[in-house]
């Protein structure tokens, strides 16, 4: 069903049955727009994201060649899951999350030369 705030801003509520929840998204039909570009491409995908089953997938560029540290991390910044891989390079590593509890956490890749973390969800 839909809200409308104003004559030009309005929600649209929408209930997602796989994730068992209620999306809202917000529209403003007299904003314009532009592209949003990242400033600095990353060189870390994961996925899937929002995460509902028992691993996720890495996809690592060649910033991450050699010895890697890969650690999970949850919305504290506490440490909840670390591993090493050795002769990385462009690989894709799939991590089991079987163990996370649900909520928002951060995988942290790095190596001597490099470091990148992105925000994924746990389901």
């Amino acid at each position: 069903y839909g809200v409308e705030l104003s004559g030009s801003m309005y929600f649209i509520s929408q209930y997602d049955s796989v994730l068992g929840i209620e999306l809202w998204r917000m529209y403003d039909s007299t904003a314009v727009g532009i592209e949003e570009k990242p400033l600095v491409q990353s060189n870390l995908k994961v996925y899937p994201n929002p995460n509902t089953g028992n691993s996720i997938t890495l996809e690592l560029n060649e910033v991450f060649k050699g010895t890697i540290q890969i650690e999970i991390l949850d919305f504290s910044g506490k440490s909840v899951r670390s591993m090493k891989y050795e002769n990385t390079v462009n690989q894709t590593i799939q991590i089991s999350t079987k163990e996370l509890n649900q909520g928002v956490y951060f995988i942290k890749v790095s190596n001597k030369n490099y470091e990148e973390a992105v925000k994924f969800v746990q389901f």
